[in-house]
């Protein structure tokens, strides 16, 4: 084959730029449901309905009750960079909604045809419907009948990339982007308790996930009974940094009930939003290993939610927002681990019968002593940076076993707060 000459240097058309970040911020039906369900949560949403045709490929609906678009913006939803999350790259270290960029809906339009439905409150009459083309215009409208909200259709996904569609068509694919929807909707569910999802594939009700006012109720809701009956909550809270901690991780004794053999039931949210963050996952695993040597290279069923000041996180990394970097992981990870370790009496095997000073060391803390052992010490993946002596050895005089105990418990404790 002959090589190509390159052509002089040019700008590329306003098209083929669209339809290049278009392609690449949407890529397959799973994204479009999650930018679109983020959409509805921003505006306030309580109901939402998302709808399926032929896995996606021939239609995405989804259908809120949230505060709808102004007749003034809608014209401009479509539009590249348009948004009312943000009027500035600082607002980004005060963001409280899930979408900024003003990507999502441009991205959609360029790859799909865009219809979008909506009704405020403050509109009189009938609610306005709007058609777009690729360039995000508005090319026609027309009155509809509907209830105040949003609903968002899209139809015809990936007609402008041919040759993913025809890669997604396959059955496994199909498949694969249909369990990446469900789960999309799951992490919503955790997130928003009191906000009502249902998912419906060729009109027929694949889930749905009712209001709830209680939180360990709608995690029971969302995955059910047979698995939260199995977990046990964890809390931790400090002051430098400001984060909070809280979530749900498998009871002693039960890994072998709530693991799995790919990690699309462990959930971690920064700031209400579902992301991936290797470090703590890969601390969630490690901590279901070695409470359970027989589920070691699985993953646990687990819950995660950390609390920060959003200036101490950065979500502007890849086009799903799912990947994050915070300003102290370090400290989390260390924190999350010892909170981990101690939540679990698995983990809490005590000194050998002789250290009876220890053992009393630790029933003062309200620990309960389980099995003997060297020390559960050892086990904890911090420890050996902080601690200065190893406390396994039995010749060891029981006074400075107590003092070194009592140091490290108490450096672990400032260590956490």
């Amino acid at each position: 084959m002959a090589m190509r000459l390159p052509h002089a240097m040019q700008q590329l058309d306003g098209e083929t730029v669209r339809l290049l970040a278009g392609s690449q911020t949407i890529s397959s039906g799973q994204a479009v449901v999650k930018e679109l369900v983020e959409n509805s949560l921003d505006a306030g949403a309580t109901n939402i309905e998302v709808k399926l045709e032929n896995f996606g490929l021939d239609m995405v609906e989804v259908c809120d009750n949230g505060s709808g678009i102004g007749k003034a913006e809608v014209l401009h939803v479509a539009r590249p960079h348009y948004t009312s999350k943000i009027t500035s790259f600082s607002d980004l270290c005060e963001l409280q909604s899930y979408g900024f960029r003003g990507e999502a809906l441009s991205s959609i339009a360029s790859i799909a045809h865009l219809r979008i439905s909506t009704l405020c409150s403050n509109d009189e009459g009938a609610g306005r419907q709007y058609d777009f083309d690729s360039m995000g215009n508005s090319v026609s409208f027309k009155h509809v009948a509907m209830g105040q909200g949003m609903t968002v259709c899209v139809t015809g996904l990936f007609k402008s990339v041919p040759v993913r569609r025809q890669i997604l068509k396959s059955a496994k694919r199909c498949r694969e982007d249909l369990k990446r929807m469900e789960d999309t909707l799951l992490a919503f569910g955790i997130a928003h308790p009191r906000v009502r999802l249902i998912l419906k594939h060729n009109k027929c009700l694949l889930w749905q996930k009712i209001p709830s006012q209680d939180y360990d109720s709608n995690l029971s809701l969302v995955l059910g009974p047979s698995i939260t009956q199995h977990l046990t909550p964890i809390s931790f809270s400090s002051r430098d940094p400001i984060l909070k901690l809280r979530g749900y991780v498998p009871c002693p004794g039960d890994g072998a009930v709530v693991s799995r053999s790919a990690p699309d039931r462990l959930f971690v949210f920064v700031n209400n939003r579902p992301v991936a963050i290797k470090q703590v996952t890969q601390i969630l695993r490690q901590s279901l290993a070695d409470a359970f040597p027989s589920q070691s290279g699985r993953s646990p069923v687990a819950v995660l939610h950390l609390d920060v000041p959003p200036s101490a996180l950065d979500v502007n990394l890849d086009p799903s927002k799912t990947s994050v970097l915070l300003t102290d992981l370090v400290r989390l990870k260390s924190c999350y681990n010892f909170r981990i370790l101690c939540v679990q009496p698995s983990h809490l095997c005590c000194l050998n019968s002789t250290h009876l000073l220890l053992k009393q060391q630790w029933k003062m803390s309200q620990r309960t002593v389980q099995k003997s052992c060297n020390s559960w010490i050892r086990l904890c993946p911090t420890v050996n940076k902080i601690r200065g002596k190893r406390l396994i050895h039995q010749e060891r005089i029981l006074q400075t076993q107590r003092i070194q105990i009592f140091l490290y418990k108490t450096r672990m404790i400032n260590r956490c707060r």
